[in-house]
């Protein structure tokens, strides 16, 4: 069978341990099994190198510099010619996947940052118009209930 107590905390004075230490040579007996158990630290290094980059389990290719390699290279097979330097390759509909050579515009380090910050610009100045939107109609609405109310309160009193 097993052990009928496995898994069946007992704590307190209900533990049979209760008020009993470890002598010296027991804890250095556990502390050396548990020293055994771990790996050393070059085996810990060559897993980690083995583990890396493209071997990695979460790898997705590369993350942004990846992409932006490879619209360079797209947009440099197309033009024959290198993009000047100062100059980036801008995904036009903000899809770093998307390299077809319609989506790349060769614009300045500023003027990319400039319309990506224009973008997020224009949404925030969207989602605070649709925040007011609700606001107000959900204010109008509670004034045209006041409203109301106040109406057929003085009708009842005439």
């Amino acid at each position: 069978m097993g052990n009928p107590m496995y898994g069946v905390r007992r704590l307190g004075r209900e533990n049979p341990f209760w008020g009993k230490h470890h002598s010296e040579e027991t804890k250095e007996k556990i502390r050396q099994a548990r020293l055994s158990r771990g790996i050393s630290k070059e085996t810990r290094k060559k897993i980690s190198i083995a583990n890396s980059g493209e071997n990695h389990w979460n790898w997705n290719g590369g993350g942004e510099d990846y992409y932006a390699k490879i619209a360079h290279r797209v947009w440099e097979e197309y033009w024959r010619e290198e993009a000047p330097k100062g100059y980036v390759i801008h995904h036009v509909d903000r899809n770093v996947t998307n390299n077809d050579i319609c989506n790349l515009a060769l614009v300045t380090f500023r003027g990319h940052q400039l319309a990506h910050r224009y973008v997020s610009l224009e949404q925030k100045r969207r989602s605070n118009i649709q925040r007011c939107k609700k606001w107000y109609w959900g204010h109008r609405e509670q004034v045209l209930a006041q409203k109301k109310e106040q109406y057929w309160e003085n009708k009842e009193k005439k």
